[in-house]
């Protein structure tokens, strides 16, 4: 299969909007299962749960756009690897970020549970 530059930049993008998509829904859930803090205990958790699960597909899709721009960048001009090589470092960025938002996200869990 044969991509061009704008192909790549199409999927980086799309991606990148996905990532976000489900970040937002992370933290909406879990500011959800705040009003649910001191109302019910099932509820709470079942949301931060949720939230936890859609932390983690943003940081599979994270990962997956990682491996497979590593393959796609290999069939583009030099000039165009320049380019494309500082989006690469932000998407690395926010894996890390999604990261640490994993962390909390686990601790919260943790916390409501113990």
């Amino acid at each position: 299969m044969t991509l061009t530059y704008n192909d790549i930049y199409s999927i980086y993008h799309t991606t990148i909007q996905t990532i976000g998509v489900f970040t937002s829904m992370a933290f909406a859930l879990l500011s959800y299962s705040q009003y649910y803090r001191s109302k019910n205990q099932l509820y709470n958790i079942a949301f931060i749960g949720l939230s936890i699960t859609f932390v983690i597909l943003s940081i599979v899709f994270c990962k997956y756009l990682l491996i497979d721009n590593t393959i796609y960048i290999n069939h583009i001009s030099k000039e165009e690897q320049k380019i494309f090589h500082k989006w690469m470092n932000i998407l690395n960025i926010l894996y890390y970020i999604l990261l640490v938002l994993l962390c909390f996200n686990i601790g919260t869990l943790l916390r409501e549970i113990l």
